[in-house]
C-alpha cells in the first residue's frame, strides 16, 4: 500500500506545481482537470488539458494529456504524453515506448516545468 500511496503523492506534487505555474498572472492560460489512472503496476493523475474554450475556432487546438507517477520498480517520476484519447484512462503503447521522460524522486519542480513546457509548445501559452 505504500508503493500505491507515493505514486500518487508524487503525481499530486507534480501535477499542483503546475497548477501553480499555470495561474500565474489574472488569467486562466487553459482548461485543465485531472483523473485518476491505474493499471495495476502504476497509479497516479492523468492531466487533460485543451483549449477549446476559445471562441475563436481557427484557434483550436487538440487536448494533450500528460501522466506523471512514480516508477513502478523505482522511485522515479515518469512523465508521459500523447494527444489520443487515453484508453480506459491509460496511454497507449507508442506513449509507453516514445513519449516518456524520466526524472529523479527528487525532481518534482524540474518534471512541473517539463509538463509546463510540453504545453507551451502545444498551446503557444
Amino acid at each position: 500500500m505504500i508503493g500505491l500511496y507515493n505514486s500518487i503523492r508524487v503525481s499530486k506534487v507534480v501535477f499542483e506545481l503546475v497548477d501553480g505555474m499555470l495561474h500565474e498572472g489574472d488569467e486562466d492560460k487553459l482548461s485543465c482537470w485531472l483523473e485518476t489512472f491505474n493499471n495495476c503496476r502504476e497509479q497516479g493523475f492523468v492531466l487533460m488539458a485543451t483549449d477549446s474554450y476559445k471562441q475563436e475556432k481557427e484557434t483550436y487546438t487538440p487536448s494533450l494529456y500528460i501522466w506523471a507517477h512514480e516508477g513502478r520498480n523505482s522511485d522515479s517520476i515518469y512523465i508521459r504524453w500523447q494527444d489520443e484519447y487515453p484508453n480506459n484512462g491509460m496511454y497507449n503503447d507508442k506513449t509507453y515506448t516514445e513519449r516518456t521522460k524520466t526524472f529523479k524522486y527528487n525532481e518534482q519542480y524540474q518534471a512541473a516545468e517539463f509538463v509546463m513546457k510540453l504545453l507551451k509548445e502545444r498551446f503557444e501559452i
